[in-house]
């Protein structure tokens, strides 16, 4: 099966390029004599009118062969009207043209059929507004963005990419405020934030600190609350039993979805016992499985009343549970340094740290640079432990190369702990225009790709990329068998990407590929006469010298990493 996916997946990619070319030599009435899918022995021979068509044994490229492409071709005065060479040059360049666009039509279609299938995207709805960032004191959760600098906007999409592209840039945002009966326009400015790609490159983005999502109120639990400057005693909620991650659905009765809505119950307290009801996560094991359940639960708490000398306020002990970590993994960085499940982060080199998101954002610029982390120990360590002590450390992201089922190595930056998240998306809508909509996501879908591509081959030319990352037949076998299994998406996926590639490569100003005809074409119209015989050839063997070296380093790497290790 996977020799057979393998060979319909060329075909594909020949046909389509092939057909490019052939399609368009008709359409510029010029003879075609053969068309031939694979190279070597004919294996099915079909004449109609004055083209053969041709399936030959090596499923490796193909051709179309026209009257006249031949430099040493003679050809009868009366076959002339019809030969390539014959042909104005604007037609003999779409002719060459056409088999690299086709390829690079391909991932349009292919893109436009999986968009076109969306019926549903997410709102302009903001879920969450990160504290310390250009919106704190903008927008609230649940507003509903609906311009940006007058732009309409209508999915998150759109506000990601506007406000991505300008950072340091006033921005006026408009939005709906439920309650509000009618929208308010404010000015923002996106911070510069440095994000490194998979290139290592830097690159400037602007962020407002604002998530499509809604956390839920889940909570961690501090041990012990501030009566007085000097005085502390265990928190309402440590008495009530609760615990960190557990999360709260009802305050004296009335539903609580968000951390936003549990904030705003608890500051309507004065002191009054609460009845709180929860969600509690429980993992029993069956010895060779793991099930996770949420069981529910009451608790009664008493807030007790604080002061830090200035405030006074009424304090559960219920805290938000974003910063506390869920998960820490072994040999991690975050292990090596003491952190633990149910440790609540604090700080970032010195700075009050509000939210996980800050951190992960962090990380993107940090790489390999060592950062002071700030945390106080897990509450439930028991007695004896430093329970509730605050500690710091100096870490480094831990470089990690990892080879994925596709024998891609990708080097990961890993800091070993993550969140227990309760999280719940913002609202979708229907999708308006959803052709149009389609197009123009598929159309930016395969620019971005390509884009990506021929930064990929600079790198390559420049040496910041090495040679090993090249791939040839014996990947394209693999992968084809391996996303063919998991279904029909992602084999277009691969079969998209892939056409990119060809289409790409073949426009190169390499001789043999369609990109070194039309370089040879160039300058025989700079000179204004034909190229001689002889330069035409050493340009067709270094072209083949050149290809066939790339083949060859291809097929190395392939050997190297399927069965060298």
């Amino acid at each position: 099966m996977q020799l057979l996916w393998f060979i319909l997946l060329i075909s594909i990619l020949i046909t389509v390029h092939e057909l490019g070319h052939y399609a368009v030599a008709r359409l510029c009435d010029v003879r075609v004599l053969r068309m031939s899918l694979g190279f070597g022995p004919p294996l099915l021979r079909i004449v109609r009118g004055e083209t053969e068509y041709v399936i030959a044994a090596i499923p490796l490229g193909g051709y179309v062969k026209l009257l006249g492409a031949e430099s040493d071709e003679s050809i009868p005065e009366a076959a002339r009207p019809r030969a390539f060479a014959y042909k104005p040059l604007w037609q003999r360049v779409l002719i060459l043209l056409a088999g690299p666009i086709a390829n690079l039509a391909l991932p349009v279609v292919i893109y436009l059929n999986f968009y076109a299938g969306e019926e549903r995207a997410l709102s302009s709805t903001i879920g969450t507004v990160l504290a310390g960032q250009p919106a704190a004191d903008v927008l609230l959760p649940g507003d509903r963005v609906v311009a940006i600098d007058d732009h309409p906007v209508r999915y998150w999409d759109e506000v990601n990419l506007l406000v991505q592209a300008s950072p340091g840039r006033d921005l006026r945002i408009t939005f709906e405020r439920p309650g509000e009966s009618h929208t308010i326009t404010k000015v923002l400015t996106p911070r510069a934030h440095e994000r490194r790609d998979f290139f290592g490159e830097v690159t400037r983005i602007g962020l407002i600190g604002v998530m499509p999502h809604y956390q839920l109120a889940q909570i961690g639990v501090e041990e012990t609350v501030s009566v007085r400057p000097d005085v502390r005693e265990p928190s309402p909620a440590t008495r009530a039993g609760l615990r960190t991650f557990d999360v709260i659905t009802s305050v004296q009765g009335r539903p609580v979805e968000t951390w936003s809505d549990l904030e705003r119950a608890l500051a309507r307290n004065r002191g009054e016992p609460l009845l709180v009801t929860y969600l509690r996560r429980q993992e029993p094991s069956l010895g060779w499985a793991a099930l996770g359940r949420l069981e529910p639960g009451t608790a009664q708490l008493f807030p007790v009343r604080t002061t830090d000398g200035k405030t006074t306020r009424y304090d559960t002990g219920m805290r938000p549970g974003g910063l506390y970590i869920g998960h820490v993994e072994p040999g991690t960085p975050a292990a090596t340094a003491g952190l633990r499940v149910g440790d609540v982060l604090v700080s970032l080199d010195g700075a009050p740290l509000q939210h996980w998101e800050m951190l992960e954002q962090a990380f993107e610029s940090l790489r390999d640079r060592p950062f002071v982390l700030g945390w106080r120990s897990s509450t439930s360590a028991g007695p004896g432990t430093g329970a509730g002590e605050l500690h710091s450390a100096t870490l480094r992201l831990q470089p990690r190369t990892e080879q994925d089922e596709f024998h891609t190595e990708s080097t990961l930056y890993v800091f070993g702990a993550a969140p227990s998240r309760a999280l719940q998306p913002v609202p979708t809508l229907p999708i308006d225009g959803r052709l149009g909509w389609a197009v123009r996501r598929a159309l930016a879908t395969t620019a971005t790709t390509a884009f990506t591509m021929l930064r990929i081959l600079a790198h390559l030319a420049a040496g910041r990329l090495p040679i090993s990352t090249v791939s040839g037949p014996l990947m394209i076998y693999h992968l084809a068998g391996v996303v063919a299994a998991r279904g029909s998406d992602l084999f277009l996926g691969m079969l998209a990407l892939i056409s990119l590639n060809i289409g790409i490569l073949n426009l190169l100003p390499v001789p043999l590929l369609d990109g070194g005809q039309l370089l040879l074409m160039a300058v025989e119209a700079a000179r204004r006469r034909p190229l001689e015989r002889r330069l035409r050839e050493r340009a067709t063997y270094l072209g083949l010298a050149m290809l066939g070296a790339l083949m060859l380093v291809a097929l190395r790497n392939d050997v190297m990493r399927f069965w060298w290790h």
